[in-house]
């Protein structure tokens, strides 16, 4: 039998208040919530997710990359980008950035079918829009795996 290694992915939903963040589980099946980080420096933000990924043993990074709806990029793609860097320097693990275009939409239509109420919402957000974007990151990665191996015969 094949033995993979146990690895955990984490995403982070950059926003300017606040960082929502979700991760997998180590077989990489669930993702969970885990909090929302309230933004104050660079520098102790990102210091904050490092000692998240030494704790919980995260092996792999995607950050959300607030694309336009053409899909060009504008200054809240620039800020995001430098934030994953910081954070990949900090942790020493490349950070994928990935399209999150519509994930805080998806993230409200979940929290609105939930029966979710508006006090403190944004705070849960963030981390739904996490967990929107890991879904959909690993959704691709899948997807693009299938298409790489050659079917079984």
């Amino acid at each position: 039998m094949d033995s993979q290694p146990l690895s955990r992915t984490l995403a982070i939903d950059i926003g300017d208040a606040f960082v929502g963040l979700a991760m997998t589980d180590r077989l990489g099946v669930t993702i969970e919530p885990l909090f929302t980080l309230r933004r104050t420096r660079l520098k102790d933000d990102v210091k904050n997710i490092a000692r998240l990924v030494r704790k919980h043993e995260i092996t792999e990074i995607v950050a959300g990359l607030p694309l336009n709806m053409d899909g060009t990029e504008g200054k809240r793609a620039l800020v995001s980008r430098e934030f994953a860097e910081a954070v990949a320097q900090a942790t020493g693990i490349a950070v994928v950035c990935f399209d999150e275009r519509l994930t805080t939409r998806e993230a409200h239509e979940r929290l609105n079918q939930a029966g979710y109420g508006t006090q403190n919402r944004k705070e849960v957000l963030d981390q739904v829009a996490a967990v929107v974007l890991l879904e959909s990151y690993l959704a691709e990665k899948a997807y693009r795996a299938a298409r790489e191996t050659p079917p079984v015969v």
